[in-house]
């Protein structure tokens, strides 16, 4: 059934926990729902929502907000080797993930207690652990309200790149992510590329191994590193890791020889944004009512009373600072809700 709320508070659709109120909100919870939305409420701009784990919301939101509510996780296909995965986008990505463990899958493991929907998850083409969710994604369902009819969008039509796709671009605001569909494997598909996960498992063979174990081990990483969003308001990594040539980096190393940074192609590596930033002296630095996350610099942090103003002043700030001493630019990860909507 379809719900109409006015004047609703989104400050706990926000992990960064900035009190926000919007006009009106749209719940849907059937596909039906969508079908049935009347075409006057359509014709306003509007914002999809889910968890807004990667989102910053202003104080004020006057699009109308949709909050697509629909559950569900089917097997849709069985095969010798592996299983195809349909699932409702209002489901939390990390119980999907806890799912797919539980029952011996492997492929998004790795991306474990990322926070946020599974709607929302393509949107961001998430990842963590040398593994995204292009890697398992078989294809997106959704409504499209300019055609105004469901489509089905297929891995390559996602047009996945680093932390983006088509649902950040020309599809944005249009199409109603309503499931996504995933390959999952049956066989041992453990992907260890970082030294951080096979501390605990190094010793195991790939028989003894399971996705769980992984999974576990994501887990405390990421519980060592990261905030609890429920504890202090954070959106998870702020900013995206750079990508520069092999040229710039060799030029990076001969002032900082312990630049962190990972290879990417034959032509280009990524800087590890967190090290950038702990370099230019933020970690753990409080202004005001935000801050950086003493654990890990890539995370800004909301201590309590924080305006959308007060973080992306600290955003611009460590953006220019960081500029100016290493020529590089970061970008920010997360979006801001009412820019280029």
């Amino acid at each position: 059934m379809m719900i109409l709320h006015t004047n609703y508070d989104l400050t706990r659709f926000n992990t960064m926990g900035l009190p926000s109120i919007a006009s009106q909100v749209l719940e849907l919870n059937t596909i039906s729902d969508i079908e049935q939305i009347d075409e006057q409420l359509l014709s306003k701009p509007r914002q999809i929502l889910g968890c807004a784990s990667n989102l910053l919301l202003p104080a004020v939101v006057s699009q109308l907000v949709i909050l697509p509510k629909l559950l569900g996780i089917d097997v849709i296909m069985q095969r010798r080797n592996s299983c195809i995965v349909q699932v409702a986008a209002g489901e939390l990505w990390h119980d999907f993930v806890l799912w797919s463990v539980n029952r011996s899958l492997w492929g998004i493991e790795n991306l474990s207690l990322i926070p946020g929907t599974v709607g929302a998850a393509p949107v961001q083409n998430i990842g963590a652990y040398g593994v995204e969710l292009k890697d398992v994604l078989l294809y997106v369902k959704g409504y499209s309200f300019q055609q105004k009819k469901h489509l089905v969008i297929s891995n390559s039509q996602c047009q996945f790149g680093y932390r983006n796709s088509a649902f950040k671009a020309e599809l944005k605001q249009d199409f109603l992510i309503t499931h996504v569909a995933f390959k999952l494997s049956k066989l041992a598909k453990p992907q260890l590329n970082y030294s951080a996960l096979t501390s605990d498992v190094e010793s195991l063979s790939k028989e003894a191994l399971t996705s769980k174990m992984i999974s576990d081990r994501v887990i405390a990483i990421r519980n060592t590193k990261l905030p609890d969003p429920k504890q202090i308001g954070n959106v998870g990594s702020f900013f995206k890791n750079p990508i520069v040539s092999w040229e710039e980096l060799e030029k990076l190393r001969q002032k900082y020889v312990d630049i962190v940074a990972y290879p990417v192609n034959e032509t280009s590596a990524k800087l590890a944004a967190g090290w950038l930033i702990e370099k230019a002296g933020f970690k753990g630095r409080q202004f005001g009512s935000v801050g950086v996350s003493a654990h890990q610099a890539l995370v800004l942090v909301n201590s309590g009373g924080a305006s959308l103003a007060n973080i992306l002043a600290l955003a611009d700030k460590i953006q220019s600072t960081v500029n100016k001493l290493f020529g590089v630019n970061l970008e920010m990860e997360v979006g801001v809700v009412g820019e280029g909507a």
